[in-house]
């Protein structure tokens, strides 16, 4: 199996897999009851597998200002906690019910640190002074961006996280709590 695994990385291996993918496809076509059914069925499919967005555009900023040097961003995304309801009788299945509400999630961003670029110092002084923020931008792209929503907040939660390997480049990293309403993701792009 170990070797089968290694065998399909090669370009061989693709080609291969991408030649069954499209005998697939197309003993599909052949068994649908017409070539209109067949392309409505590929239609409602291939939207499915989505456009990939690359991160070389993505960038953080704090309110009009780039955070510079970061390189990676990410969210943790809203979540809910279920409450257990079952009740003596109830022999087959746990049941469960939302009784609380929705938790927002975190967001994190790291980069290279640079001590001396100004605007990673702005931010850190505003995680120090334990503002509330609701101007933080994680671009995925220049038209696409995440924020977090009307009436909510970020809560800078840790800030000046860095770690400076012998053989490697120093990295910086921030983290926060968002409160108070999820975040929303705003344009669409590529």
């Amino acid at each position: 199996m170990k070797r089968f695994l290694k065998h399909l990385r090669t370009p061989a291996g693709i080609a291969l897999m991408v030649v069954t993918l499209l005998m697939a496809a197309g003993a599909w076509i052949a068994l649908a009851p017409s070539p209109v059914d067949a392309l409505t069925s590929l239609a409602i499919l291939l939207p499915a597998l989505g456009a990939a967005i690359s991160g070389k555009g993505g960038k953080t900023m704090y309110g009009s200002v780039i955070v510079a040097n970061m390189k990676e961003w990410s969210m943790s995304g809203f979540s809910l906690s279920p409450s257990e309801i079952t009740a003596f009788g109830d022999t087959t299945y746990k049941k469960f019910m939302v009784a609380d509400a929705g938790d927002p999630g975190t967001i994190s961003f790291s980069g290279n640190w640079d001590p001396a670029d100004t605007n990673a110092t702005l931010f850190s002084t505003t995680c120090k002074a334990g503002t509330e923020i609701t101007n933080l931008y994680l671009y995925a792209n220049t038209s696409t961006f995440w924020r977090v929503a009307a009436g909510g907040v970020i809560i800078v939660t840790k800030c000046d996280a860095v770690s400076l390997a012998r053989s490697g480049i120093g990295t910086i990293s921030f983290e926060g709590k968002v409160s108070g309403a999820a975040m929303e993701c705003v344009g669409t792009g590529t």
